[in-house]
C-alpha cells in the first residue's frame, strides 16, 4: 500500500536528516521504526508508565530523567 502526505520543506529536511542519523536504509525502513516507536509508546501509556530519558552523572554516580512529552501518545 502507498501513502502520500504533504510536508513543508523543513519537515522534509528534517526526515532526511534523521534518516541519515538513525541508519535507516530508506524512508520507508525510518518510517516502520517510527511506527514501532509510537505502538510501543501509545502502549506504555496506556498501562499508566511513562516515557523518559534517563542520563547517569558518572561523576556523582546518580540518575536524573527527564520525561517526554508527546501530546497525542498522551491522550491515548
Amino acid at each position: 500500500m502507498r501513502i502520500q502526505y504533504e510536508v513543508s520543506d523543513k519537515q522534509f529536511k528534517r526526515i532526511a536528516e534523521l534518516v541519515r542519523e538513525s541508519g535507516a536504509r530508506n524512508r520507508t525502513d525510518y518510517l516502520d521504526h517510527a511506527v514501532r516507536l509510537m505502538e510501543w509508546a501509545v502502549g506504555e501509556i496506556k498501562e499508566g508508565r511513562i516515557i523518559a530519558s534517563i542520563k547517569k552523572d558518572e561523576i556523582k554516580g546518580e540518575y536524573s530523567y527527564r520525561e517526554v512529552v508527546i501530546p497525542i501518545v498522551e491522550r491515548a
